[in-house]
């Protein structure tokens, strides 16, 4: 009885592993980000909301200006939608984009760099990202858990 019990425990934590691994694979991690950029291109503020974690960390580091910015989820969506009251016409182009399965398939990384564009009152800003996305399994919802970015800007 004790062994069995033993297979049945160590069963189901393959098979959730097997599951999550399912849910963070390279295609649908790669698809998520490209839909978080598109909520970011349609200004889908709830939809943004959703797809991070409570929890996460973002860390922004300003190559040009040589400073660095730690953000919690709600100052990062805070900046995103002052980007859209001052600004128009985004556009997110992802490349490069490497995938790593981490802690036994519950969590993922993608390492990619982004061309980002926009027009701030009146003048047209292009800036170059090269960036670390980790992603997590919230009740079974893919949730992005830490965003670190390098920006030419």
């Amino acid at each position: 009885m004790k062994k069995l019990m033993i297979c049945a425990g160590l069963a189901l934590t393959l098979t959730q592993g097997a599951y999550a691994a399912d849910l963070l694979s390279s295609k649908k991690t790669q698809r998520f980000l490209k839909d978080f950029y598109q909520a970011m291109q349609d200004r889908d503020d709830k939809k943004l909301d959703a797809m991070i974690a409570d929890n996460a960390s973002i860390n922004i580091y300003l190559i040009k200006m040589a400073q660095s910015f730690s953000l919690n989820k709600s100052q990062y969506l805070q900046q995103v939608k002052s980007a859209w009251h001052f600004g128009r016409s985004e556009k997110y182009k992802l490349k490069n984009i490497k995938y790593t399965l981490t802690q036994a398939g519950l969590s993922a990384n993608l390492s990619l760099n982004m061309d980002e564009s926009r027009t701030i009152l009146d003048e047209d800003l292009t800036q170059a990202h090269e960036m670390s996305v980790d992603l997590i399994l919230i009740d079974d919802q893919v949730k992005i858990s830490s965003l670190k970015t390098k920006t030419t800007f």
